[in-house]
């Protein structure tokens, strides 16, 4: 959500603290921007420094605090991808405002307990006991701040950023974790004048395993570290290497596990702590056949070691899953809903598709075979996911462009990209596949646009989110309730509202966008499936879509974010519509409410007594009071439908093209007033034109029901198919099989699985059918003999004849 700081200061014309703090930001951005390049020659006072340090410290323990909740926009800049040799030291006084210092390097030292808050900040100093803020972002909340930049440590910034914090001061900013080193206590390169007496290699270690025990994984391994750098003998080597491994793995540094286990294991058989490690180390990194290797080793040099059985089953299961795409989908449709997202134990499966280059949208995913409705095509986890709560103010973060007075409020945006950063920073293996996203160009790119997957871009990482970031929920099923509480009219009860978030799918994010798409994805936790909503043909591309399918308008400005214009028939053709057209169309379908509500009032009126004239008429007055109410009724449904009809009437194009979504939508609401009165057939008439209008073409035949054209699939169209079926099977209709497998299928598409269907449809239906003449079976029309339904039968014919022609049920509705 964006606004203008114009609209700010029109609608809060009380909270001038916040307008005046973000028209000084505006200010500070514009005097950096014109010292950019310059020597600042400024040297801080350190006092001053100490008490604003002090202040801050206070500020960011306040939970309500405006700078523990807002972040300066500024310049970007890319990493350095030099090496230390070729850089010169330079100092404080000396350095560039506003850009990178090139071919230079700072050597610093922290003389302040850093401040944990959005970013990381503390008071360095140079060699001259020059003093300057430095800031470090990219970091997760819980990380050890004193750790990361303690107290008393030495720090190298190479080709540092100098810049103007948002109170003013200037600072160092480290955007790019790689550009910053922290010195062990050992290393030749800290000066004299701030070495630290220099402990044995088993005083680091003991301090180390103390640090591990307090649950501080990073301490300890800046310990271990030092005591290996001052190791004498291998097996102390090895001793400390193991103990390595376990602060890593607590830190999910898992390359780093594994790259001492490996460094071990060629010197010594591996204990069977270290396999443990490192099967589950590749198990994270979901290296499954790595896994399964170390699993081998630890099965025949420990064969009693504990939960062995459960490891092997697990670890199979997910090569099961990677090469077959065999899921536990029942399992999933019973995950309950919960705050948090689940995350899925499960490995990648991907299906007959692939990655190719397209003749102009750059790479994309096509089918390596004839690939048929609602097929598996991918089911992949997601490499990072963030949720969030609408009503959790707290986590709500103001990002604050000076330059252009626009604010953007996001929720858990920088934690998401953050969550991407942290995770490519501590298992560097996973950066090829991450940095081969689209990332389009980005001003913190490299001169030349060259990046170093050795070296993390934080600015590209942050700009391939904002690319190929999914918005999703944290159950498609759960977001198919609320589709199905609103269809019904709340005659069931809502389901819990889910939180929404954003995800990143590696191979789903090369999907290319088509409004008129042939895949349809769906979430799990932290999962996307993607099915085939139509035939697809053999070499045929897959598309998705990126919005929702909305009016054109809405389509073509929300998809300028990724920076292109679509132009799939649907777009061509809702382009060529007269604004006079769509403005007759809006002004149909808001016309149509009150006539819906006539028709919603009508059924209100229906009393126990009268659904009992109608089900079981026992004298020709009970048939005739009822069939007048049904009259009235009727002539409702008429004026409904009618007006459905010049809705209809103002699409010109073929559906399967231009889906008449409104149009579906009333005959959907129609199809519900015949459920409701148990009116099947008229259930079953309504229901095929809602799904004409979204583009299908189908066959119903006596015994059989067939379809020729697969349409759009939405929650409103899998919902007509689950009615559709319904009524075929209470009125004995042949297909009626056919036509549930079509149900599921599409509930496949939309949920990404089926096992979970009957039970997510039994309530709509318990609610509903409220009018039906039995409670107790879903099978038939009603209980009794030929001859009692033939009184019934009977009896109705007698009360038409005393009303006037067509005054019944009108067969053309």
């Amino acid at each position: 959500m964006s606004q203008d700081l114009d609209a700010i200061r029109r609608y809060n014309d009380n909270d001038l603290k916040w307008l005046e703090y973000c028209e000084h930001q505006r200010y500070l951005l514009e005097v950096a921007e014109k010292a950019r390049g310059l020597r600042d020659g400024f040297v801080q006072p350190r006092p001053e420094l100490f008490e604003d340090h002090a202040k801050h410290t206070e500020e960011a323990k306040e939970s309500n605090a405006l700078r523990s909740k807002t972040l300066l926009h500024h310049a970007q800049y890319p990493p350095s991808l030099a090496d230390l040799e070729s850089l010169s030291q330079i100092l404080l006084i000396n350095l560039l405002l506003d850009v990178p210092n090139c071919c230079y390097y700072v050597l610093l030292r922290c003389i302040a307990r850093p401040i944990r808050d959005l970013i990381i900040t503390t008071i360095v100093e140079d060699e001259q006991g020059t003093v300057t803020y430095l800031v470090l972002d990219r970091q997760y909340p819980e990380d050890e701040a004193d750790t990361l930049i303690p107290s008393d440590g030495v720090i190298i910034v190479k080709e540092p950023f100098y810049t103007i914090t948002n109170g003013g001061r200037r600072c160092i900013l480290v955007d790019h974790p790689d550009d910053l080193e922290l010195l062990l206590p050992t290393d030749p390169r800290i000066p004299s004048k701030w070495r630290q007496p220099v402990r044995t290699s088993k005083e680091y270690n003991i301090i180390g395993n103390i640090a591990f025990r307090e649950g501080k994984p990073r301490k300890a391994i800046v310990n271990y570290s030092s005591a290996l750098s001052l190791a004498n003998t291998g097996a102390d080597e090895r001793s400390i290497r193991s103990n390595r491994t376990a602060a890593n793995f607590q830190l999910l540094c898992y390359d780093s596990v594994l790259e001492d286990i490996v460094w071990i294991k060629r010197k010594v058989p591996l204990k069977e702590a270290l396999l443990i490690r490192a099967t589950n180390a590749s198990y994270n990194l979901r290296r499954f056949d790595d896994s399964l290797h170390y699993l081998k080793k630890l099965k025949k040099t420990f064969p009693t070691s504990e939960n062995l059985r459960d490891r092997f089953s697990r670890v199979l299961q997910r090569i099961k899953e990677r090469t077959y795409g065999h899921y536990d989908f029942e399992a999933w449709g019973k995950i309950p809903p919960t705050a948090s997202a689940p995350t899925m134990d499960v490995a990648d499966y991907i299906g007959p598709i692939e990655r190719r280059q397209t003749e102009d949208r750059g790479r994309g995913t096509f089918a390596k075979r004839a690939i048929s409705p609602g097929e598996l095509l991918l089911c992949e986890k997601a490499f990072a996911c963030t949720f969030s709560h609408r009503d959790k103010k707290d986590r709500v973060i103001a990002l604050l462009n000076a330059k252009s007075y626009v604010v953007d409020f996001e929720q858990d945006r920088m934690g998401f990209i953050t969550d991407c950063v942290q995770k490519l920073l501590r298992n560097p293996s996973l950066r090829p596949k991450f940095l081969e996203l689209h990332a389009g160009t980005h001003a913190g790119m490299s001169d030349g646009g060259i990046d170093d997957p050795k070296v993390l871009n934080t600015w590209k990482v942050e700009r391939i989110t904002q690319l190929n970031a999914f918005a999703s929920m944290i159950s498609s099923l759960q977001t198919h309730k609320w589709a199905i509480f609103l269809t019904a009219g709340g005659t069931i009860p809502p389901p819990p509202e889910m939180p929404s978030g954003s995800s990143i799918w590696q191979t789903g994010s090369f999907f290319n966008h088509s409004c008129k798409h042939n895949t349809e994805v769906s979430f799990v936790g932290d999962l996307m499936i993607a099915r085939a909503n139509r035939p697809i043909a053999m070499d045929e591309e897959l598309h998705i879509s990126y919005v929702p399918l909305e009016s054109y308008a809405k389509r073509s400005d929300a998809i300028k974010h990724w920076g292109f214009t679509c132009e799939c028939a649907r777009c061509v053709e809702e382009a060529k519509e007269t604004k006079e057209l769509q403005e007759e169309r809006t002004k149909l379908v808001k016309g149509i409410t009150p006539i819906k509500d006539e028709v919603t009032k009508c059924l209100e009126s229906l009393t126990e007594e009268l659904i009992q004239k109608i089900n079981d008429p026992q004298n020709p007055e009970d048939a005739t009071e009822a069939m007048m109410w049904i009259q009235d009724l009727d002539s409702r449904i008429i004026k409904y439908y009618r007006q459905a009809i010049k809705i209809r009437e103002t699409y010109k194009a073929d559906p399967a093209i231009v889906p008449r979504f409104e149009c579906s939508r009333v005959m959907v609401a129609l199809t519900l007033f015949y459920h409701k009165q148990s009116r099947f057939h008229e259930v079953s008439s309504t229901a095929c034109q809602a799904l004409e209008d979204v583009g299908f073409v189908i066959d119903v035949q006596e015994y059989d029901l067939c379809v020729k054209r697969w349409g759009y699939v939405n929650d409103q169209t899998l919902i007509i198919w689950v009615f559709l079926w319904n009524a075929m099977k209470r009125t004995e209709q042949g297909g009626w099989e056919k036509a549930e497998e079509i149900a599921k299928t599409c509930y496949e598409m939309k949920i990404g699985e089926r096992a979970s269907f009957h039970y997510t449809y039994s309530i709509l239906f318990e609610q509903v059918d409220k009018m039906g003449e039995d409670k107790d079976s879903s099978d038939s029309v009603g209980e009794g003999s030929k001859e009692e339904k033939e009184r019934r039968r009977h009896l109705v014919e007698e009360a038409k004849s005393k009303l006037h022609a067509g005054a019944g049920r009108d067969k053309t509705v």
